[in-house]
């Protein structure tokens, strides 16, 4: 099992198309890479992946029965094997007895099958001698060692009766002191072996085995290496460095292939610190920083407990440049032994108040004393000082604010500037006034924190996230600066910030980065279950939803809306509700949606912007319940509440003038559509150039009516445009990128290149697997898109699973998605010939009458696909009958369509 513990530590942070390289690297073969995986995928959704269950382990024992292994009773050397503990792709340990008569000793045996190469061989020889030299009570030492009969050598070291650290630390409570003295033992053990030019280079969890009675004995010193006593941290002379480390707890320069040194050691023991002192397993990206402990604890009295000198001794240890780190494990573990004795750390300033308060802490008695008098007379009268001089800070911060906007709306004022134009726009009095705040007001950085703040939220609420989310950053640094120093102001502009970027055209994982940071922010200073706390999980989740972690988006919606339904004052319900929604929208369920949207509808403000974002969010729901003129209608109502307050040609009404123009296509209307996208064009394009975005949403909604209508060359070309354009904005592995690669591939399978479409989908399905969203909306029009190609490669039978396992799917079928599904169906029954065709021919073309009318080349393209599967079966009148009707009626239609015998041949 240490061996699976091992290998997961190894590759769970790692981009899930690394893992099985790095397995294979690490020496596991195919049977512990599955169970690895495995373990990985049910850590990624919440399952208990460090417990190892029989379904994962039996791979194992059966892939292990065919090899020769030390069966329980037979000898090696002068050691009886009593079972084997571990098994991994290098080799086994068994548990032994000594049986020679001279004592009774049990031990651990280390077999090694078979080196792959001259490495593995150098590997195991250096850890042989590595641990001769080394002599410490606490760590496994060697005792003996040799070969088998069959040439595999083997080490025999001293057998540790222990739990693993993490498991040890699991039972003890919360600010344990003991966690604190078992750390600096450790410290002290590693201190050890680099006096004996030994770097570990593995240190982690698994790797440190806690005895029953207390005592932490370190092991495994495999990737282990000879140092330079007297190189300073940071030195990468040495031999190179191995790859079988685990990244978690990987140093910087290790994950970048450097040497490893004694700093490198330092990084992985304060990894092992801020985890103790948590009791969190931290989930770090590679090569990202290690987080300071305080922020991965759930409540404010375990924060105070970890903010200030365990934070500042983590980050010490983890500093991204090793020549910042202790000098030694020893002083790591000294700095650790300060906080016992009340003594201030080596890693923080020695600021006079802070040393103040430690020498307070250490001679209590004293100041207690002292302190009784001082306040007795000056307590009351002290507090009411602090008091006044909060309130003026305060109150001159809040005039120098309105003074500064008052001047920038007198600027603006043609009877006080007759230079001002009287086509003013708000926009333009925001723009004059952020000019002004970015040379004034440098000294006063409380009032610019105010304003910046107040700017961000006028720039995110006109839909204008890229100037408002680098102001609200700022607003966030300058809050939590010593000069200003306000985390309460922080939290609440961390939590506008993340607003805007998930509504904004941001990469997913950035927006989720940022949305974890105003979290932290938020519970830094405020109690669980309270509002602040509800509004922080609440861009969360719709953080998690834009990134395509629709279960993860779902659970905080959930708390949040737990919280907000207690109708507190501030509270937002109605926000609450309709977030839910758009997450069961994603997610496929829309039955569920439905009753949260008219909720939020229901407590809208009338004839509001709020009112109408949640209409235009009501109306793609109803789009793809298969209702497109009430999804037109709900579109409209959006447009007019938003132009309204906002005009034409702001951001909300080019969005819902954008979705407006999908529901008139879905309607046949395309002389309409493509007019409206026109003039939503230019407006975007003016509003925010044609690099951003949402620009590209845009070319995106003009490329798939396009499709629509039948233009498939110019469809073909402005989707391979728009992918590229996400690609470039998001990267590959985004949601919006995924679904517009979806949407390429669609029209790859039109044109004929349904190989194309099947290399183009297969990253995005497995991306869909990875979050664990094969079920969500946007995952089964892929699986849908991919069971066409299948059918066009004559690959019956991988279409045939596809289409079958979408009939199980947790979420339900789009109206398109289940015209598409009728349509593959009586593909697939046409492989047996045309007659089979005939009955999912016509329930298709009734299908798609139902949801498009038969106003649309879709269907009169399906009831052509119908009328040529009964001319092939002998009955013409009935094909005349259709073909006679439909067939002009697609030529007004779709031209292009009409052109080309492929698009209705079935």
């Amino acid at each position: 099992m240490s061996r699976l513990r091992d290998l997961f530590d190894a590759v769970c942070d790692l981009p899930a198309d690394a893992r099985t390289e790095a397995l294979r690297e690490l020496g596991a073969d195919e049977p512990t890479i599955a169970a690895v995986l495995d373990l990985v995928a049910a850590d990624a959704v919440g399952a208990p992946a460090r417990d190892p269950i029989a379904r994962i382990v039996a791979p194992l024992v059966e892939a292990a029965a065919g090899e020769a292994t030390l069966a329980a009773g037979s000898m090696l050397g002068a050691w009886r094997i009593v079972r084997e503990l571990g098994r991994g792709g290098m080799g086994a340990v068994f548990l032994a007895e000594r049986a020679d008569g001279h004592f009774t000793q049990r031990a651990a045996i280390k077999l090694m099958r078979g080196f792959r190469d001259d490495d593995d061989a150098r590997r195991f020889e250096r850890e042989r001698q590595l641990l001769a030299d080394l002599d410490h009570p606490r760590i496994a030492r060697l005792i003996d060692g040799g070969a088998t009969k069959d040439g595999d050598p083997y080490l025999v070291m001293e057998y540790v009766d222990g739990e693993p650290l993490d498991a040890w630390a699991a039972r003890q409570a919360a600010g344990d002191p003991a966690r604190l003295a078992l750390f600096t033992s450790i410290c002290e053990t590693v201190h050890h072996a680099h006096q004996r030019r030994v770097v570990h280079c593995d240190l982690k969890p698994s790797n440190v085995l806690v005895r029953a009675d207390g005592v932490a004995v370190l092991l495994d010193f495999g990737i282990a290496q000879a140092s330079d006593a007297t190189a300073a941290p940071g030195d990468t002379a040495g031999v190179s460095a191995s790859p079988r480390l685990t990244p978690r707890y990987a140093s910087p320069e290790q994950l970048r292939g450097e040497t490893p040194t004694v700093a490198s050691d330092l990084f992985s023991l304060g990894v092992l610190l801020a985890e103790l002192v948590s009791g969190t397993r931290i989930a770090r990206e590679r090569g990202s920083d290690v987080p300071a402990p305080s922020t991965l604890v759930a409540t404010r009295a375990e924060r105070r407990r970890l903010r200030g000198d365990l934070d500042a001794i983590v980050a010490r240890a983890c500093h991204a440049d090793p020549t910042r780190r202790y000098a030694s494990a020893l002083a790591l573990a000294e700095d650790v032994q300060r906080i016992a004795r009340h003594q201030p750390v080596q890693a923080r300033p020695p600021r006079w108040h802070y040393v103040l308060r430690r020498l307070a802490r250490r001679r209590w008695p004293a100041f207690a004393a002292g302190l009784l008098v001082v306040a007795t007379a000056t307590g009351f009268g002290w507090r009411t000082v602090l008091a006044e001089r909060a309130a003026r800070a305060e109150a001159l911060t809040a005039q120098r604010a309105t003074d500064f906007l008052v001047s920038v709306f007198s600027a603006s004022d043609s009877n006080v500037n007759s230079g001002v134009r009287h086509d003013l726009r708000a926009r333009d009095v925001l723009d004059s006034g952020l000019a002004r705040l970015r040379s004034e007001l440098a000294d006063e950085p409380a009032t610019r924190a105010r304003l910046l703040e107040a700017l961000g939220h006028a720039y995110r609420h006109m839909s204008l996230g890229t100037t408002a989310v680098p102001l609200l950053r700022e607003a966030v640094d300058l809050n939590l600066s010593p000069e200003v120093d306000d985390p309460a102001a922080a939290a609440r502009c961390a939590e506008a910030l993340v607003n805007a970027m998930a509504n904004g055209a941001y990469p997913a994982r950035d927006v989720v980065r940022a949305a974890r940071e105003a979290l932290v922010l938020a519970q830094r200073v405020h109690d669980d279950g309270t509002q602040p706390i509800a509004n922080a999980l609440m861009v969360l989740s719709l953080a998690l939803n834009r990134a395509g972690r629709y279960t993860e988006a779902l659970a905080a919606a959930r708390a949040t809306f737990e919280i907000n339904r207690l109708e507190r004052p501030g509270n937002r319900l109605a926000s609450a509700y309709n977030n839910l929604a758009l997450i069961h929208v994603r997610r496929g369920e829309y039955a569920e949606a439905g009753p949260f949207y008219e909720e939020a509808l229901r407590r809208s403000p009338p004839d509001s912007v709020v009112k109408g974002m949640r209409l235009a969010a009501r109306a793609r729901l109803r789009e793809r319940l298969g209702d497109a003129h009430a999804a037109e209608a709900d579109a409209r109502e959006a447009v007019r509440l938003v132009s309204a307050a906002q005009g034409d040609a702001g951001a909300f009404a080019i969005y819902f003038r954008t979705a407006l123009a999908r529901y008139l296509a879905t309607q046949a209307r395309f002389d309409e559509a493509f007019g409206l996208l026109e003039r939503v064009r230019e407006d975007q394009k003016a509003l925010t150039g044609q690099d951003d975005g949402d620009y590209v949403d845009v070319l995106a909604t003009i490329a798939a009516v396009q499709a629509t209508a039948g233009h498939l060359d110019a469809a073909r070309a402005g989707l391979r445009d728009v992918h590229a354009r996400y690609v470039a904005l998001y990267g590959e592995d985004d949601p919006v990128t995924l679904g517009a690669a979806t949407e390429l591939a669609d029209a790859l399978v039109a044109e004929g290149d349904a190989a194309g479409a099947r290399a183009l989908l297969a990253p995005v399905l497995a991306q869909w697997r990875e979050l664990g969203e094969a079920d969500a909306a946007l995952s089964l029009r892929a699986r849908i898109v991919d069971a066409g190609a299948s059918l066009r490669l004559g690959d019956v039978a991988a279409a045939t699973a596809t289409l079958d396992s979408l009939a199980t799917a947790r979420a339900s079928w789009s109206a398109a998605d289940r015209l598409e599904i009728g349509r593959l169906r009586a593909d697939l029954a046409r492989q047996e010939g045309p007659a089979h065709a005939l009955a999912a021919d016509e329930a298709s073309w009734r299908d798609h009458v139902q949801v498009h009318g038969e106003a649309h080349p879709r269907s009169a393209r399906a009831a052509l696909v119908w009328a040529a599967d009964l001319r092939a079966t002998g009955d013409t009148a009935r094909a005349d009958e259709l073909e006679t009707v439909w067939r002009p009626r697609l030529a007004t239609l779709s031209p292009d369509d009409a052109a080309s015998d492929a698009a209705v041949a079935p």
